[in-house]
């Protein structure tokens, strides 16, 4: 996963992701929603809360046999050299070198029945349920013993036959391959277990809590909406690095970018925004967007603090048939307030896809405040305009620009440096406004309109 904490690369490959047709969707980072990394079992552990739980092997399942839910375990294969890791779930504790202590459990038991579903593709894949006596602290039995293989796809009945050791304290737990042997199971496999029970001889003791998986809590993350960050793959370590800051240059909201030292390995992890989704699997992971306009100009705002003279920087590609037909990069460098910068687009051909991938910069502690990104120029913005029912003509203009919506509107004309040069809030479908005092060239029309934001570029002559 190096490949991440590097510089910003030039090639992408092509695949499906959201469609932007002309303007930015949510450009201005206002809405945020909460993604779900992954659900996971309140009373048992599971695998993902454990080193790997960045890529879940445990899953809440609705299929069934007693209650609501499932546990589903899966095998599962991870990079483009894949590793193999394996789902299981537990009750007791687990240390840096695997289990380590029960929970209070004295009934005398000598088998272990549950029920599954399975698809196993190998002949030799297993599901394995691991006991643990303990007494006084100390494990006086450890096994783990075959219990579910081949394929079912009815609810079936399984059950582990034990010795009668008593204990003070029980761990057990289901793992799909052999966590004693390291034997691993072929990727693709899955396992549904439910309704587990404790019996000793025909008789069913006491059970441990929570036996049918009902109880079940999600990890979330939050995402700025139509983009993409690693906050879903790093918050299983608590290093979520892309967040929803309220220093903003306008509206309530921008995204911050952090690069944080990962505290494991000591790698930087940049904070990294993307248009399009990231996939780790494939050999370049930022995947375009498609897109369908025509823009002739890239707009925004940000603030930078670099660590140690590091900059920050964001880049755009234009593809078509997943060759650059063109690009823009900016370069960030330290600002305490929030500075405009804005590109010319040239385009050598119509694109049909597009990468826009933000970075905080090399070294921790460096953080970048991106706000207000929009497209100008060519076809951009017809769509949103008529949605909108926004307007700003003529354009190009001389002594008289007229600002058209319907509804409550604010505006803001602003220059590149980002100044702004002239504002009017709360009006009610159009103005008039007078430019007769600003010099020829160009500048920016920042227009809030029924809750939405919108940039479009003004020329006066």
């Amino acid at each position: 996963m190096k490949k991440i904490y590097a510089v910003i690369a030039c090639a992408f490959t092509l695949h499906a992701a959201y469609s932007q047709n002309g303007q930015l969707q949510n450009g201005g980072f206002e809405n945020w929603s909460p993604s779900t990394v992954y659900d996971f079992p309140t009373t048992w552990g599971s695998s993902n809360q454990g080193l790997q739980g960045m890529v879940p092997t445990v899953f809440k399942s609705m299929d069934a046999q007693l209650g609501t839910y499932s546990a589903e375990l899966r095998s599962v294969a991870v990079g483009p050299n894949p590793d193999t890791l394996c789902g299981y779930v537990f009750q007791g504790t687990v240390g840096p070198t695997g289990p380590s202590g029960g929970i209070p459990y004295t009934p005398v038991f000598n088998t272990v029945k549950f029920q599954y579903k399975s698809s196993m593709i190998a002949q030799s894949d297993s599901v394995y349920c691991i006991v643990i006596r303990l007494f006084a602290g100390v494990p006086v039995e450890f096994l783990s013993l075959p219990a579910i293989g081949g394929n079912h796809s009815t609810w079936t009945q399984g059950s582990v036959s034990i010795t009668s050791t008593p204990q003070q304290e029980l761990f057990i737990g289901f793992a799909i391959g052999n966590p004693l042997t390291g034997n691993l199971v072929s990727p693709g496999s899955w396992a549904r277990i439910d309704n587990v029970q404790m019996y000793n001889g025909a008789a069913t003791v006491s059970n441990v809590p929570d036996p049918s998986f009902e109880a079940w809590d999600a990890l979330t993350v939050e995402n700025p909406d139509n983009w993409n960050t690693l906050n879903t793959l790093f918050a299983a370590a608590s290093l979520e690095n892309v967040l929803k800051s309220t220093d903003a240059h306008s509206g309530n909201f921008a995204a911050q970018l952090n690069s944080i030292a990962n505290p494991n390995t000591g790698d930087t992890i940049q904070g990294i925004l993307s248009l399009g989704a990231i996939d780790l699997t494939l050999p370049n992971p930022f995947i375009p967007s498609p897109y369908n306009a025509i823009p002739t100009g890239f707009n925004g705002y940000y603030k930078y603090s670099g660590s140690n003279g590091d900059n920050g920087a964001l880049q755009l590609i234009f593809l078509k048939n997943g060759s650059p037909v063109g690009s823009v990069t900016e370069t960030f460098i330290n600002q305490s307030v929030y500075t405009a910068f804005s590109s010319p687009i040239i385009l050598l051909d119509t694109a049909d896809s597009l990468v826009i991938l933000a970075s905080s910069g090399n070294n921790p502690g460096s953080i970048l405040l991106l706000d207000d990104l929009s497209f100008t120029g060519g076809n951009v913005s017809l769509e949103e305009f008529a949605a909108m029912d926004v307007s700003v003509y003529p354009n190009p203009a001389t002594n008289l620009v007229y600002i058209q919506s319907i509804g409550i509107f604010t505006y803001e004309i602003v220059d590149m440096t980002g100044k702004i040069l002239m504002t009017e809030n709360n009006l009610n479908q159009a103005t008039a406004v007078n430019i007769s005092n600003l010099d020829s060239g160009s500048y920016l029309v920042h227009i809030v309109s029924n809750g939405k934001y919108l940039v479009e570029k003004l020329v006066i002559d």
